[in-house]
């Protein structure tokens, strides 16, 4: 995927503001916009549906995910009347966006950080605020967001990354092995491992403990009163004194000092 050539993103915000979804079916067809469009969601779900190549394809959302469609695609949103959406959307000019036909640039990442989430209530703020570089910061924290959305892309991007982060995130409360994630994707073991490597830097099993712990601080951070060995069956560890140690060697700090900084 294609990259900017520079030391900064080129970034120019266009319109940002707050969606509320209606408890009815909606469906909106959606024609191709010329400006590139950032959804991030707070609660419900979203789906959207659009055609490549003759097939049709889904893109769902939840609360924590980030939606991505490029300039120019043409698609059908639908917000669910029983558990209808509530999001940021963040229309932006990107001179250099992603090519819109790379087949391995996910439409839809998880914010398991929270990074885009505050920046996006950051850009709501900077919008009604009366400063005089108004335009230049709104732009700033809208190329924070393209820049964090495009290191989560690199993450989960590619079709073999992709599958493992969706597997680990849908099985996350129990054990996960190798040999498991080996057959999961339909390769030989050690193939398969430096496959990964050679794309990620890093190895599946790396990967599987690095989303068990982001899970963890988001709820965490979501939820700070929820007692240590309860997050730690959410993520499937096996005891919340060895989370504390993951998370102690991630953050270099307790999970009573993560909890300190939400409070504040």
């Amino acid at each position: 995927m294609r990259r900017a050539s520079g030391t900064a993103l080129d970034v120019q915000l266009e319109n940002v503001y707050l969606f509320r979804g209606l408890r009815r079916n909606i469906e909106n067809r959606v024609a191709g916009r010329q400006k590139h469009l950032f959804i991030v969601m707070s609660a419900g779900k979203y789906t959207a549906t659009w055609t490549r190549d003759g097939n049709t394809r889904e893109v769902h959302a939840r609360a924590g995910d980030v939606v991505y469609w490029p300039a120019s695609t043409v698609r059908t949103d639908r917000s669910d009347p029983d558990d209808p959406m509530r999001a940021i959307t963040i229309t932006v000019d990107w001179d250099d966006a992603p090519r819109v036909d790379d087949e391995d640039f996910p439409h839809v990442v998880r914010d398991a950080q929270g990074l885009i989430a505050a920046t996006a209530q950051c850009l709501l703020m900077a919008q009604n605020d009366l400063l005089p570089r108004r335009r230049e910061i709104s732009s700033s924290f809208a190329a924070s967001i393209a820049a964090e959305y495009l290191r989560l892309a690199d993450t989960s991007g590619s079709g073999l990354v992709a599958k493992v982060v969706h597997y680990t995130q849908e099985n996350l409360r129990r054990r996960i092995t190798l040999a498991e994630l080996s057959r999961h994707v339909r390769l030989e073991k050690h193939y398969f491992c430096g496959r990964y490597k050679a794309l990620t830097g890093r190895t599946p099993m790396q990967d599987v403990r690095r989303i068990r712990i982001e899970r963890a601080l988001e709820i965490l951070r979501r939820l700070p009163d929820m007692p240590l060995k309860d997050v730690a069956y959410r993520v499937g560890m096996g005891n919340s004194q060895l989370l504390a140690r993951w998370l102690k060697r991630a953050t270099s700090l307790t999970s009573r000092e993560i909890r300190a900084s939400v409070a504040r």
